[in-house]
C-alpha cells in the first residue's frame, strides 16, 4: 500500500505548523505512523507530544527531495507523510519532484491544504499570483486564518477571490491560531471524511 502524501502550503506566518499540529491531533489513528517533513523553519514547531510522529527538517535542493522521501518511507515505515511547503517557493517544482518514479512507486498525493492569512491573502493573490495561484487552485481545502476582527464584507471578498481560482476546494474560516483545532473539529470534514477530492495523480494531472 502506498504512503499518503499530504501537502500543507501557504506563506510564512500563515499558521501552517499550527494547522499541522491540529490536523494530526484530530485525524491520527492508533495504527498510523506519521512523518512531518518541513521545508521551512518557522517560529511554531511541530509538537513532540504525539505518539508515532516524527519531524524532519529538509534544507537541500527541491529536486533532491524525491530521494529524501524514498529514504524516509523505507527507514521509518510510515503510513503518511505531511510536507510543509513555503508558498513563496515554486509549487510546480514540488509537483515535478513528486512525479519522479522513485516517489510514485511508494507514495500517492492524498490532500493539499492551503493556509491563508486573512490580513494579506488578497494582496498576495493580486500582486503575487505567479507564486500563489498554482498551489491555491490545486488545494482540497483552503483554510483562511486570522479572520478575527475582519469585516464580513472583507472576508466575503477574500472568499470570492479564492473561489474564482478554485471552484471545488472547501473553504474554512478561522479566528486565529488558538481557534484552529475547534474549527477543524466543528467542520466535520475530517472525522466524516467529507473532503471533496480535487483528484490529481502524483504527476500533477487532473483525473
Amino acid at each position: 500500500m502506498k504512503v499518503k502524501l499530504d501537502i500543507v502550503t501557504g506563506f510564512l506566518g500563515s499558521g501552517k505548523s499550527v494547522f499541522i499540529n491540529n490536523i494530526i491531533k484530530e485525524t491520527i489513528t492508533k495504527d498510523e505512523k506519521v512523518v512531518v517533513l518541513q521545508l521551512e523553519d518557522g517560529e511554531t514547531k511541530i509538537s513532540n507530544n504525539f505518539t508515532n510522529v516524527k519531524t524532519f527538517m529538509y534544507s537541500d535542493e527541491i529536486d533532491k527531495l524525491d530521494c529524501c522521501i524514498s529514504s524516509i518511507v523505507d527507514e521509518e515505515k510510515c503510513t503518511r507523510i505531511i510536507i510543509e511547503y513555503n508558498g513563496t517557493e515554486n509549487f510546480e517544482e514540488l509537483q515535478s519532484t513528486l512525479s519522479k518514479t522513485i516517489v510514485r512507486k511508494k507514495c500517492k498525493i492524498n490532500d493539499i491544504y492551503f493556509i491563508a492569512d486573512a490580513n494579506v491573502i488578497k494582496s498576495y493573490i493580486l500582486n503575487m499570483g505567479d507564486f500563489i495561484i498554482p498551489s491555491l487552485e490545486k488545494s482540497n481545502l483552503i483554510f483562511i486564518n486570522n479572520c478575527l476582527g475582519k469585516e464580513i464584507d472583507k472576508i466575503e471578498e477574500i472568499e470570492t477571490l479564492v473561489k474564482n481560482i478554485n471552484l471545488s476546494g472547501h473553504i474554512l474560516k478561522c479566528d486565529n491560531n488558538d481557534d484552529v483545532g475547534r474549527t477543524i473539529r466543528e467542520s466535520n470534514l475530517f472525522s466524516k471524511k467529507r473532503i471533496k477530492k480535487f483528484y490529481m495523480n502524483i504527476r500533477g494531472e487532473k483525473n
